[in-house]
C-alpha cells in the first residue's frame, strides 16, 4: 500500500491540513498525525479508513501503475461518443470590433440555407455513427444573432430528431449581448435555448474602450439591458468577465455595479486574456502566467466578498479540452470543420469540409496532428501530480507558446489550487475552518 502520486497536502492555519486527490476529487481536512500515517505507514491505518482511501485513490496498492491507469481512463473519455458536442458558427460577421478577437476572416461569410442543410445531414450521420445519449449545440459567431434563421432552423430540426431518437438535446449560445431584445429573447426561449453567455470587459468606462461597436460607440449599457431581459426569462444568463492588464485593478468596480443593478445572482466566471491564436498573440495586454497566482485568488475573494457565487470546486479534466474527443466539432459558416474555435478561418488548421451530401469527410493531416496529442508522453506532464485536473492543458496554449501541440499547455491549476480549495471549503463548509 502506498500514497497515490495524485494525493496532495496543503497546510492551513490551526494545524489543519487539506488532503486532496486530483484524480478522484476526494477532499478532507486532516491533522498532522494522519498525514504522517498516509505518507509513511498506510498499512497501520484502521481497515475501514484504509478501504475508503483506496476507493478514493488516496492510497493505491503497490502493484498499480498509476500513469497506465490514467492513460486508460483518458482514452475511455476521448473515445466515448455518448456526448456529441457541436459548436456551430452562424456567421463570421460581428457588429463589434474587439482588439483581442481571434476571428479575423475576410470576407465575413454567413451560414446559408444550403450549408445549413449540409450541417443537418452531417450531424445526422454523426448520430448514426456515434449513437450518443446527449446532443449539445453551442451557437456561436461572429455574432450569432446577426444570422438567426439557421440558428432557429437547426434547433427546430434537431429538437424533432432528438425526440425521434431519444437523444437528450441542449442548446446554449454565446453572444455579445447587444442584440438581445424582448422579441429576440422570447424567440430564443421558445426554441428552448438553455444558457446564454455574454462578456463584460470591466466597468463601463473600460469595457467601452474595448468592446465597441464598429460604428464607434460603447456597448456596456446595451449588454446590461440584455441581461435584464434574460433574467426575466427561462434562459439562464452567464457573464464571462474578461481580465487583462488594463482592467484587472478595476474588476471590483464592475462587481459593485452589477450588484447595485441587482445582477449579483447571475453566474459569473473570469476569462483570463492570454495568447491563444495568431491574432490574439499580438494583443499586448495579456496577463502573464507568472502573475496568475496573485491575480486569480484575489479576484475570487473579491467576488465572494461581494455576494457572487463562483464554481470553485475543482473538476477532473483528464482530456484537457472537450475538443480532444472524437465526438466534438466546430463548424464554420462555410461548412468547414475545425476542432478548437480559435482555429476558425485558418485553412491549415481545418480538419475537413462537410461533403455536399452531409457525409463525414476524409480528415486532413491537421485532424490527426490534433487527435494524436498524448500529454502523458510529455515528461513534465507524465510525472505531474496535477495532471488529472488539466489533462496536459490547452493544446492551443501549447501551440501559441511553443509552435507545437506536443508540449504541455498548462492552465493556472498548479499555481492556485491551494487557494481554490481553501475558498471552496470556506464557501461550502465555513464551520469546518
Amino acid at each position: 500500500m502506498k500514497k497515490s502520486r495524485y494525493t496532495l497536502f496543503f497546510p492551513l492555519k490551526a494545524s489543519k491540513i487539506i488532503l486532496y486527490n486530483t484524480l478522484s476529487g476526494a477532499l478532507y481536512l486532516i491533522d498532522e498525525e494522519l498525514k504522517y500515517a498516509i505518507e509513511n505507514d498506510p498499512d497501520a491505518l484502521p481497515p475501514d479508513m484504509r478501504d475508503d482511501f483506496v476507493r478514493e485513490w488516496i492510497l493505491i496498492h503497490d502493484e498499480v501503475d498509476e500513469v497506465q491507469a490514467v492513460s486508460v481512463m483518458r482514452d475511455e473519455l476521448r473515445y466515448n461518443s455518448a456526448f456529441l458536442q457541436v459548436m456551430i458558427m452562424t456567421t463570421y460577421e460581428c457588429n463589434l470590433s474587439c482588439p483581442y478577437c481571434y476571428e479575423k476572416k475576410e470576407p465575413a461569410t454567413s451560414l446559408d440555407p444550403v450549408t445549413t442543410r449540409r450541417i443537418e445531414r452531417f450531424v445526422e450521420h454523426l448520430i448514426e455513427r456515434c449513437r450518443p445519449t446527449h446532443l449539445d449545440f453551442l451557437m456561436y459567431g461572429g455574432e450569432p444573432l446577426l444570422n438567426t434563421p439557421p440558428l432557429y432552423e437547426l434547433t427546430e430540426y434537431f429538437a424533432k430528431v432528438s425526440e425521434e431518437t431519444s437523444v437528450a438535446f441542449n442548446v446554449d449560445m454565446t453572444t455579445n449581448g447587444t442584440l438581445l431584445t424582448p422579441q429576440q429573447v422570447e424567440t430564443l426561449q421558445s426554441h428552448n435555448i438553455r444558457v446564454v453567455q455574454v462578456t463584460l470587459d470591466g466597468p463601463q468606462h473600460l469595457h467601452d474602450l474595448t468592446r465597441r461597436y464598429k460604428s464607434g460607440g460603447g456597448t456596456y449599457e446595451d449588454i446590461i439591458s440584455g441581461l435584464y431581459l434574460l433574467t426575466e426569462s427561462t434562459i439562464t444568463p452567464k457573464i464571462r468577465i474578461n481580465v487583462h492588464q488594463d482592467n484587472v485593478e478595476a474588476i471590483d468596480e464592475l462587481l459593485d455595479d452589477l450588484k447595485e443593478r441587482g445582477l449579483s445572482d447571475v453566474s459569473i466566471y473570469y476569462g483570463i486574456i492570454r495568447p491563444m491564436s495568431r491574432v490574439c498573440e499580438s494583443y499586448g495586454n495579456c496577463i502573464a502566467d507568472s502573475h496568475l497566482k496573485s491575480v486569480i485568488p484575489s479576484l475570487w475573494n473579491l467576488a465572494l466578498e461581494k455576494g457572487f457565487s463562483l464554481p470553485l470546486q475543482p473538476q477532473s479534466n483528464l482530456i484537457g479540452c472537450g475538443m480532444q474527443q472524437t465526438s466534438s466539432f466546430t463548424i464554420d459558416p462555410e461548412g468547414h470543420l475545425y476542432k478548437c474555435v480559435t482555429m476558425v478561418g485558418y485553412p491549415d488548421l481545418k480538419i475537413g469540409t462537410i461533403e455536399e451530401d452531409g457525409s463525414i469527410p476524409r480528415w486532413t493531416p491537421a485532424y490527426y496532428t490534433w487527435m494524436s496529442r498524448d500529454p502523458l508522453s510529455f515528461p513534465t506532464c507524465r510525472k505531474c501530480a496535477y495532471f488529472p485536473l488539466c489533462g496536459g492543458g490547452c493544446p492551443m496554449i501549447a501551440y501559441a507558446r511553443y509552435g507545437t501541440y506536443e508540449r504541455g499547455g498548462c492552465f493556472e491549476t498548479k499555481q492556485v489550487l491551494k487557494e481554490q480549495l481553501s475558498l471552496y471549503l470556506t464557501q461550502k463548509y465555513p464551520e469546518k475552518l
